[in-house]
């Protein structure tokens, strides 16, 4: 029986990137799982290798960290990393209180956390997607992701997930590669909101469009036409709001295509 090899991208990343693990020569009965920071994620088998995606979150404190994998639960590797601080943006909106009162209030909020762990409900388990990545839409780069977002003189920021690219209502939303469409709906903040699941735990939201052209459960191909860019929820002008996540974590857009 051939001995375990275990790969990882890189042992110090900055906030909000990724890192891959890979481990080959695995067998039938092996349960290969990883653990970071406090969250068990899912290798996802291929022939006789399995493979995970770690997103660091943006909010995670720089630092030193472990990533843990477990075979049938017991510890079978053990890998610390290095967390780097990421020099994040920061931004100064003036917003009609009214419309964050009504797209932005606690209800809003939990109805988009639910939707978004619904959408990791039987999530696909094989690699939809290739090495080359299409931006959605063409056009002006308005908020970057991770920034700091002060609003009508709050002292306390949120933070922004995606990319906000500015376009004409109306304009064409290609998909950003393969995938299935886990969720197509009205949400209240998110406004009308498509999340697909392009396998392997990668995932992407597109939010705030104008129509929606694709159903719950279509399969999709890279470059398809899923919706138009809108202004619809918590937004103040057509543009669309667009994230990348592996797993439960976004992470910065730019890793997967050109500026």
């Amino acid at each position: 029986m051939l001995q375990r090899k275990f790969n990882i991208s890189k042992n110090e990343i900055k906030q909000g990137y990724y890192l891959y693990i890979n481990v080959s020569n695995i067998s039938k009965s092996d349960n290969i799982s990883i653990n970071f920071n406090e969250e068990e994620l899912i290798c996802y088998k291929e022939f006789n290798t399995c493979s995970s995606y770690i997103s660091i979150p943006i909010t995670l404190k720089q630092g030193e960290y472990k990533i843990n994998i477990k075979n049938n639960d017991e510890l079978v590797k053990e890998y610390n990393i290095n967390v780097l601080e990421e020099n994040f943006e920061k931004q100064t909106l003036t917003i009609d209180q009214n419309q964050i009162d009504t797209k932005r209030n606690d209800e809003a909020l939990i109805e988009f956390r639910q939707i978004v762990l619904a959408s990791r409900n039987n999530p696909v388990l094989d690699k939809m997607w290739g090495d080359n990545f299409l931006m959605p839409i063409i056009g002006k780069i308005t908020t970057e992701f991770g920034i700091y977002r002060y609003t009508n003189n709050n002292i306390n920021p949120t933070r922004h997930y995606g990319i906000d690219i500015s376009a004409s209502k109306g304009t064409n939303i290609q998909a950003f590669s393969n995938g299935k469409i886990k969720i197509a709906r009205l949400t209240i903040m998110a406004g009308n909101m498509i999340i697909i699941d392009h396998g392997v735990g990668l995932y992407t939201h597109y939010l705030h469009l104008d129509t929606i052209n694709v159903n719950e459960g279509d399969i999709v191909k890279q470059g398809d036409i899923i919706g138009t860019v809108g202004s619809t929820g918590f937004s103040t002008g057509a543009h669309l709001d667009f994230a990348v996540l592996f797993n439960q974590t976004y992470t910065n857009p730019w890793q997967f295509i050109n500026r």
